[in-house]
């Protein structure tokens, strides 16, 4: 072999690992990506636990509850919505003071007893 020659296998051998880098370097990027799309589910559920569980406690308790959203919710009877996750909570008198059906921005939210209603309104 003479000086500053390369053997045909070695050049393959580097195109091998210079493949199989860029294999799990893509593997990597894959999975990043879907840990980003379930935290962000995982994030969406969890609002969307909280805020049924402030519902049932505002009805069961008179408890009112203040808290802070990061996510838009549609509401209505039984039914909430946050994102791409559904809840459901067992109380059908829950409004906005106008609406059975309505949709609270991410933000501060009071959540009150008011006569036989919960009433949801962002501060």
């Amino acid at each position: 072999m003479k000086k500053a020659q390369i053997s045909p296998e070695m050049l393959m051998s580097i195109g091998a690992a210079i493949m199989i880098f860029f294999l799990v370097l893509l593997l990597i990027a894959d999975k990043r990506e879907n840990l980003r799309a379930l935290e962000s589910y995982v994030s969406e559920r969890e609002t969307c636990i909280k805020l049924a569980d402030a519902i049932v406690n505002a009805y069961t308790g008179g408890i009112e509850t203040n808290f802070t959203i990061y996510y838009n919710a549609t509401i209505s009877p039984n039914l909430l919505r946050v994102g791409t996750v559904t809840c459901t909570y067992p109380i059908n008198t829950v409004s906005n003071l106008t609406d059975k059906v309505f949709t609270i921005n991410s933000g501060q939210v009071r959540i009150e007893m008011q006569g036989e209603n919960v009433t949801i309104q962002n501060v």
